[in-house]
């Protein structure tokens, strides 16, 4: 399954490029924290909620929907802790997902809350 969702990915990468600027480069951050979670070794329907989420949010950014890529990554995080909170995930792997994606929304422009 993961190298199915991980082929996916590439392909919808690959037949659609996305924007040129910083819309380019979250959305190749995007790409590349799915290819990192296939590797996490997740529970498959964990892993497959993470992916839908993230690939939405790569599709919101080379539409220029920053406001619906933001809401998904948003989204996102609150799926990481809530799987964290029930112990599906440790939380060493839990938190370094929940930074990086806070960074994207950063880059996307908005503010993260502490």
């Amino acid at each position: 399954m993961s190298l199915l969702v991980l082929l996916a990915a590439y392909a919808a990468t690959a037949a659609s490029p996305p924007a040129a600027g910083s819309d380019d480069t979250t959305s190749t951050a995007i790409n590349a924290l799915m290819v990192e979670l296939t590797s996490l070794s997740l529970p498959p329907r964990v892993e497959r909620a993470f992916l839908l989420t993230l690939n939405a949010a790569a599709d919101a950014v080379r539409g220029g929907q920053a406001a619906k890529a933001q809401t998904l990554l948003r989204t996102f995080t609150f799926e990481v802790r809530s799987v964290k909170r029930a112990k599906r995930i440790p939380a060493e792997t839990a938190n370094p997902l929940i930074e990086r994606v806070e960074k994207l929304m950063v880059m996307l422009g908005e503010t993260v809350p502490q």
